[in-house]
């Protein structure tokens, strides 16, 4: 059986003062309301305090008492009341008989968890009635997120999303972003604020505005549940997460029996893109291996034009069919699969002999 000891002493006796002085033992014509387990639940037979939902920092205890109303204590007392975590019952080890009215529940430790403890009476050794219950959420305060990442679809549009850090306990964020140094003036996430989602877009309708001409990108959030807050910041180097649409126009400019010639043109929205453009052209024969691509040198080919032209030479079959693949990338961006655009793409036939 637990008891309570030094610091628990206190807490323990702090918590039974107030039931004492809530629940006084004698009886006033207000008594029915003050045994109202919650609203709408006036025919209860019994109350538990803390009243209604509780929330625990992992690590705290959870401490729950019981209490009959008075007119039950004509045919019950506290040796019939439970507690039940959902539909298990909570052993005895962990419940307290505190006089014939009260019984009190302990746990020094929870787990992260979601539960519904009740109180219940046994009205026999088969039938337990409901006295008052408690949701009760064990978790943490709030945590930096994961996986912090933007990214703007051809310089048109900014999303921003996150991995939340699970926990039991609801949080919420708020994610802004601002210019240095004006620090104090600050952009908010469109649309619900606050909110529980994991992302927020920018574009050319939402208010406010996608600040597309940014060259970096500096974010607050502030992130708060019922256990604190904190704020968070970031940096992104803004043009380094834009992934171009795929090339448009690309057509055939000349054939011949060991070359084509095509060209094509950068999306429209990426005319005026500041941080250049770079290009990747591959190609496979008819005859080829699936997936057997060559690559062709594109080194020559400028960051800062918006219409290219590229004489892919040394094709080793006349009338030979070939697919193209067009590919644009932003310059400073990494080079990896997911930053280069979706290719575009072309089929031609090198001329006879």
């Amino acid at each position: 059986m637990l008891g309570c000891s030094g610091m628990e002493l206190w807490v323990c006796s702090s918590a039974f003062l107030l039931l004492i002085c809530f629940f006084p033992t004698t009886k006033t014509s207000s008594d029915p309301d003050h045994f109202q387990c919650g609203p709408g639940l006036g025919g209860s037979l019994g109350v538990t305090v803390p009243y209604g939902d509780i929330r625990i920092h992992y690590g705290s205890p959870l401490e729950i008492y019981c209490m009959l109303k008075p007119s039950e204590t004509k045919f019950y007392n506290s040796s019939s009341l439970t507690f039940f975590r959902n539909d298990v019952e909570v052993s005895n080890e962990f419940v307290t008989r505190v006089n014939d009215t009260t019984i009190r529940l302990y746990i020094k430790n929870p787990p992260p968890s979601r539960s519904v403890y009740y109180c219940k009476l046994k009205t026999s050794s088969r039938n337990l009635i409901a006295v008052c219950l408690n949701y009760v959420l064990v978790g943490y305060p709030p945590s930096p997120v994961q996986n912090f990442t933007c990214i703007s679809r051809s310089w048109l549009s900014l999303n921003c999303s996150w991995v939340p850090v699970n926990n039991y306990i609801k949080t919420y964020y708020r994610l802004y972003y601002y210019e240095p140094p004006k620090r104090k003036i600050q952009y908010h996430c469109p649309g619900e604020t606050p909110f529980v989602r994991n992302y927020c877009v920018w574009n050319e309708s939402s208010e406010p505005l996608y600040r597309a001409v940014l060259e970096s990108l500096y974010f607050n959030m502030y992130i708060w549940n019922d256990l604190g807050n904190i704020t968070t910041t970031y940096k992104i180097d803004h043009f380094a997460v834009v992934i171009p649409y795929k090339a448009v126009n690309l057509s055939l400019v000349e054939a011949t029996s060991d070359s084509l010639c095509i060209e094509w043109e950068r999306p429209l929205s990426l005319y005026t893109f500041p941080a250049g453009i770079v290009t990747r052209v591959m190609y496979q024969s008819e005859w080829d291996q699936v997936n057997q691509w060559h690559l062709v040198n594109t080194s020559h080919l400028k960051y800062d034009i918006n219409r290219f032209t590229l004489n892919i030479t040394g094709l080793m079959y006349a009338h030979t069919l070939f697919d193209i693949r067009v590919l644009l990338k932003s310059v400073p961006a990494k080079d990896e699969p997911k930053w280069w655009s979706e290719p575009a793409t072309i089929t031609l036939r090198t001329k006879a002999t």
